[in-house]
């Protein structure tokens, strides 16, 4: 994911190492929004909070945090990413319209609840005032539901 809106918004386990990762960007499902989950485990992935645990910025490579590393430096360096699968596309498998999707809770037997932030259904017009916040597909203002 590469962008100014792209985020990872939550993360709940499944069991001891393994995790489901929300990834999304801020467009609207139906105008090429990202809206997936993945499933991670981390069995095998490196520890890098680094010597230092109490370091504010964890492990470094080459005097540079991960976050300033390319993939190579982290390749080089021996350092194990965690495994990631895509376990649900919901722009995809449920049209999910929403821009915000923000939150997950695992209910058993291959179940999510997905949430999302609808921002009161309300954006800012341009001038500070606000108007009504409708989704692209669909022409009705946005509001929580669960999926």
């Amino acid at each position: 994911m590469a962008g100014a809106s792209d985020s990872v918004c939550d993360i709940t386990a499944i069991s001891s190492t393994e995790f489901l990762v929300i990834e999304r960007d801020g467009n609207f499902g139906s105008q090429g929004g990202t809206k997936k989950v993945y499933r991670i485990n981390i069995a095998g992935a490196s520890d890098v909070n680094g010597a230092d645990i109490t370091a504010v910025d964890g492990m470094k490579i080459n005097n540079k945090a991960l976050e300033q590393s390319t993939w190579d430096e982290i390749t080089n360096a021996g350092i194990k990413p965690v495994s990631k699968i895509l376990a649900v596309d919901l722009v995809a498998k449920l049209g999910y319209e929403h821009d915000k999707f923000e939150g997950i809770v695992y209910l058993g037997n291959n179940k999510l609840a997905v949430f999302n932030d609808d921002d009161f259904g309300i954006l800012d017009d341009g001038n500070g005032n606000p108007k009504a916040k409708i989704l692209p597909k669909t022409g009705k203002v946005d509001k929580e539901r669960c999926m």
